[in-house]
């Protein structure tokens, strides 16, 4: 076959000239190729098989292929150009098998070999050799596709014609066929390309393979290509071909050059597709040298700085996406000097760091030095006068000031990221970025909050920069409002006067935006830590305390006064001198605040120990001249957890041993004795008390349950078993190791083999009904062993449940020959065996685990009584506290009336925000309504959290064994409540006539 190819080095001056009788017409070319004659060639199949259809064609997947030898035959006979596309496709992409189908043995290809050349002889068929454009594109990609996937072998001579195929393609008259090329050429980049000129042979006909024709060369080439889509992928491909390098490589100073050149192009596609290739450049290559055309062309620069100052020129695009994507790209560039950051906030032309003078201070200077007389400032020949780059001048002011928000957006991302690399530029940039606190676009305003957050603690604030950033706290977006408290957070003031200002500034927004005081208590917190130098010289002020009267005591349940409480408290934990000037109710609101918040509000050893002189309140330390006692940590040995563990050992083991009054006792006694450690323990350790509590109090409850069982030959099945505790301890405590989950796990199993006994005690229960709980029971044991791994002291628990298994269902086999009552009582001793052995133990806990708490802030206790409307549903809004929770997605707020109905509502996630690490604080909204109560009444406000259950429809939470605490959801969810209820009172009132 006969294919007219055109030089590579020709550039494409116009379309070849095609006819349009058939599909073999040759297009003609300055420099002719001949295809080698004796290349593989599709295997011919029997005319008497259909030629495929287009619809099955589009049918065809890798789950499905089609047999490869009808693709081959039909891609040569096909009529139809989107048949012969689509076989193009399935070649290159794995549609096609290399076995016939049913009757199609004779079609096979005998070798994956033959098959792999016979499926490339067809894509270089379709592609040299068809008429229509988008085939061709659609045979180059699919080789493209059999190279990157390594389907077939790459041998010399195949890897010389797939340059040769690239390089026609690349000057193919279809701008598609063009853009394809490029693709291939990318591929065959990974390949080992010739080291030297010679002539390879290729089926006889020799094959010229220069070096020196690159397929960089060939790429850059291409930038020139008259259609804007071939030189956007031209830049694309040169990009791909940067990434592909392992490690920085040679730079070639002509690609960037052209990728420079590329931003001055008319279309929009290419100047962004320039963009990319210029910060891999000054990204790969930061430290080389190229000309720095702007000052002359003999001085060179580093090429991150010019890289710098090429994308902050692109900045001023007419285009508002190439402007903001050049900021975006300012932002990745953080090599570049700190001399190139400062400029781009000044608006003077500066040229290598000098300002450049303007043509008339030039023209000045020359007629001052010379006799004659000096033409005026606006005697200059416009029609020659250039305007000079500004380059990396006022790039970021410009973009602030841009019409496009968009634009304004990424200059304030750029900002940010620059600043946490430059202390100078993070400083120039205070300024700029609390004027666009202005802003008309909330989101540009919050973007600028937030950004200035992140170096705020770094440097010191001016009065006049505190006053133009608290003019934000009155708007009337809560978003805003919030981004802001977090701003103040980070503040630190240069005097008593800033940090006034602040103080005040929140003080009423608290009172106009009530809303707002979970947002400003948290504010406040470390706020007063960070200043309390200054701290100490407003207490008197803030209390409106004085030395000549007395003064009222204030109300202990306002916000306000709350926040001026957590922020006095926390300064004196760094300022002990707060302490001095409180006044005498001061340590019993600190107590009560403290009990309340227990996050905000610091523990203070001041307060603990205290006395009074007269009405001044004065530490009993400092007034004995003692220094206040330290705290030691106690040794491992001395850890009133550890004795308590080994007494839940020895009552465990004296229960097994059917002890079981003394080990009811010292189960008893050990579960009191760990409520009062855990309200004394504090931090990490606080946690695990807790955990180990809630499993002593069930371990109690079975133990009880399995002395009832044994005494007596039925139990009241409304008898509390606590057996939701388990769900309780896996869903509430974070971060429990393996070991607990898989022990908590088991003791759910023992617990449904006690609900089993007390079904089966029970005389009302029919064969049909045990035999479906049994089932249940085998299936949780079952799934138990598969997914189950517990160390090896207590395999002894599973290998006991697996034999009362075994046993149940020995009986379960047997129970139609033996009869029903005696395969319950056979059932029943063997869950007794079970259950009256001793438990495995829960161990110490992980130091890493967390308790899950919640809770409730609006409504508060001093909630006033909502008027609700009979008939309509009423908003109630909702803020809550969360801590030590991972994911949000099973956050769950319940609203529980009167009627013991419950109300479940998970707030979606834009309702959390987040203040700090699994810390969240929720505010969402819930609709009560209630048409059976005629008169006031009061709702229950709680937060609980979901837990997924061992099997489906858990008997363990029946609603006789389930207490408040603890709700099935659905067949396979529970939920599990973290947190104390909080009432909220309504009021129901008539709706009004229609006048």
């Amino acid at each position: 076959m006969k294919r007219a190819w055109k030089d590579e080095g020709e550039s494409a001056a116009g379309p070849a000239t095609t006819t349009s009788k058939g599909r073999a017409s040759k297009r003609t070319a300055t420099v002719s190729l001949v295809l080698p004659t004796n290349l593989p060639t599709p295997v011919a199949a029997p005319p008497s098989l259909k030629p495929l259809t287009v619809e099955e064609l589009c049918l065809a997947t890798e789950a499905a292929p089609l047999p490869l030898t009808r693709l081959c035959r039909d891609a040569k006979e096909a009529t139809n150009p989107v048949a012969r596309r689509r076989i193009a496709e399935l070649l290159g992409g794995g549609g096609a098998t290399h076995d016939g189908g049913a009757g199609e043995a004779a079609l096979s290809v005998e070798t994956p070999a033959g098959a792999a050349e016979a499926d490339v002889s067809t894509l270089f068929t379709l592609a040299g050799g068809d008429d229509d454009g988008n085939v061709r594109a659609s045979a180059v990609r699919s080789l493209a596709q059999l190279v990157a996937t390594g389907r077939f072998a790459l041998g010399g001579e195949m890897v010389a014609r797939l340059h040769m195929v690239a390089g026609a393609a690349a000057v193919d008259p279809h701008f598609f066929v063009r853009e394809t090329a490029l693709t291939l050429l990318v591929q065959l980049s990974t390949l080992s390309s010739p080291t030297s000129t010679r002539s390879t042979a290729v089926g006889g006909v020799g094959l010229a393979v220069d070096d020196s024709l690159t397929i960089q060369r060939r790429t850059r080439r291409m930038l020139q290509d008259v259609d804007p889509r071939v030189r956007s992928a031209a830049l694309a491909a040169l990009l791909e071909l940067q990434e592909l390098q392992k490690g920085p490589g040679k730079l070639d100073i002509g690609m960037y050059v052209d990728s420079q050149r590329a931003l001055t192009d008319d279309d929009e596609t290419v100047r962004s597709a320039a963009l990319d290739l210029i910060l891999t450049f000054g990204s790969r290559h930061p430290e080389a040298l190229v000309p720095d055309d702007a000052v002359s062309a003999s001085t060179t620069a580093r090429l991150a700085d010019n890289a710098f100052v090429t994308l902050c020129s692109a900045a001023t695009d007419l285009s508002p996406k190439i402007r903001a994507k050049a900021l975006v790209l300012l932002g990745e560039l953080t090599g570049a000097s700190e001399d190139t950051l400062l400029q781009t906030f000044d608006k003077k032309v500066m040229s290598h760091l000098r300002r450049k003078m303007t043509e008339h201070e030039a023209m000045r200077k020359a007629g001052s030095s010379r006799a004659g007389p000096l033409r005026a400032f606006g005697d200059l020949d416009v029609e020659n006068m250039s305007l000079m780059s500004t380059g990396a001048c006022g790039a970021f002011v410009h973009g602030l000031e841009d019409e496009f928000f968009e634009v304004r957006e990424a200059a304030i991302r750029s900002i940010c990221k620059l600043a946490a690399h430059s202390t100078a530029l993070a400083e120039k940039s205070l300024d700029f970025l609390a004027d666009m606190f202005n802003d008309e676009i909330d989101s540009v305003r919050v973007l600028a909050i937030d950004g200035l957050r992140a170096f705020a603690c770094s440097f010191i604030f001016r009065l006049e920069q505190v006053e133009l950033m608290l003019g934000i706290l009155k708007d009337a977006s809560s978003v805003i409002r919030h981004a802001m408290h977090l701003l103040i957070a980070e503040i630190r003031v240069g005097s008593v006067d800033c940090l006034r200002l602040i103080v005040l500034a929140l003080h009423r927004n608290i009172k106009m935006y009530r809303q707002d005081r979970v947002s400003i208590w948290d504010c406040l917190y470390p706020s007063g830590r960070a200043n309390a130098a200054f701290a100490e010289f407003m207490v008197e002020e803030l209390l409106k305390t004085g030395v000549h009267f007395s003064t009222a005591e204030p109300n202990v349940d306002d916000p306000a006064y709350i926040a001026i409480v957590i922020f006095i408290t926390n300064a004196a934990a760094a300022n002990p001198n707060v302490l001095t000037l409180v006044p005498p109710f001061f340590p019993r609101h600190h107590r009560y605040l403290k009990g309340r918040f227990p996050k905000l509000i610091p523990f203070l050893d001041f307060l603990a120990t205290s006395a009074f002189v007269g009405d001044l309140f004065l530490p009993a330390a400092a007034e004995s001249g003692a220094k206040p006692p330290r705290r030691t940590a106690a040794v491992r040995g001395d850890d009133p957890l550890d004795g308590l563990l080994r007494t839940v050992d020895r009552a465990v083991l004296s229960f097994s041993h059917d002890q079981n009054q003394q080990a009811l006792a010292e189960l008893e006694s050990c579960r009191r004795r760990l409520g009062k450690l855990g309200r004394y323990t504090h931090g990490s350790a606080r946690g695990e008390v807790r955990i180990q509590h809630d499993f002593v109090q069930w371990l109690l409850h079975y133990c009880r349950l399995t002395t009832a069982l044994s005494r007596s030959s039925a139990v009241d099945a409304a008898q509390p078993t606590a057996t939701a505790t388990l769900y309780h301890l896996s869903a509430r405590h974070q971060n429990l190791p393996a070991r607990c989950l898989g022990t908590l796990a088991v003791c759910r199993a023992l617990s449904h083999a006690q609900e089993l006994c007390r079904l089966l005690l029970r005389s009302d229960r029919g064969w049909d009904v045990v035999n479906g709980a049994l089932q249940i029971f085998v299936d949780r044991v079952v799934w138990l062993l598969e997914r189950t791994a517990l160390p090896a002291t207590d395999a002894a628990s599973l290998e006991q449940l697996r034999v009362c298994t075994e046993a149940i269902k020995a009986t379960l086999a047997s129970a139609t020959s033996v009869g029903s009552s005696e395969a319950i009582q056979g059932v029943t001793e063997a869950l007794m065996r079970l259950i009256r052995s001793a438990p495995p133990q829960l161990g110490a806990a992980s130091g890493a685990s967390q308790s899950a708490t919640a809770t409730v802030l609006e409504p508060s206790h001093g909630f006033n009584a909502l008027s609700l409307t009979r008939g309509l549903p009423q908003e109630l809004r909702v803020v809550a506290r969360i801590a030590n929770v991972e994911d949000v997605g099973t956050v769950r707020i319940v609203t529980t009336f009167p009627d013991n109905r419950r109300v479940t509502l998970a707030p979606p996630r834009h309702h959390f925000r987040s203040v700090g690490r699994n810390q969240w604080v929720v505010e969402s909204t819930v609709f009560v309504s209630n048409d059976l109560l005629a008169d006031a009444f009061e709702v229950q406000i709680s937060v609980g959290v979901t837990f997924v259950m061992d099997i489906p429809n858990d008997p363990i939470l029946q609603d006789g064994a389930s207490t408040s605490a603890e709700t099935r959801l659905d067949g396979a969810t529970g939920l599990m409540q973290i947190g104390k209820a909080v009432p909220a009172s309504l009021r129901v009132t008539k709706p009004k006539k229609p006048s």
